[in-house]
């Protein structure tokens, strides 16, 4: 099961209210990755949602900075192990995602 992209999420990522959010979480990681220290000289940096329970709405703790690589390494771990069924995901459903 994945999380499939649609236009609200898209429309979300880019809004205002979404910039002044990453913005916020960057300042609080100290433009910092906080699995690898990376400050964004060599791989950009990302804000990334640990959950999605309130997207859109997120809370702080909601999200954590990570350089690219380490954004794509965790995120490759989570669809192993999803995919492999270790894990059970909650997908957030909404008019912002579908399942697959």
């Amino acid at each position: 099961m994945g999380i499939s992209q649609t236009n609200g999420y898209k429309k979300y990522m880019r809004s205002d209210k979404w910039r002044k959010k990453r913005l916020e979480r960057l300042a609080i990681d100290k433009n910092k990755c906080q699995t690898c220290h990376e400050d964004g000289s060599t791989y950009s940096l990302q804000v990334h949602h640990a959950t999605y329970d309130r997207f859109g709405d997120e809370d702080m703790s909601d999200l954590i900075t990570l350089c690219t690589q380490c954004h794509d390494a965790i995120t490759n771990v989570f669809r192993a192990r999803r995919d492999q069924g270790d894990i059970a995901v909650d997908v957030y459903q909404s008019d912002n995602f579908t399942r697959e």
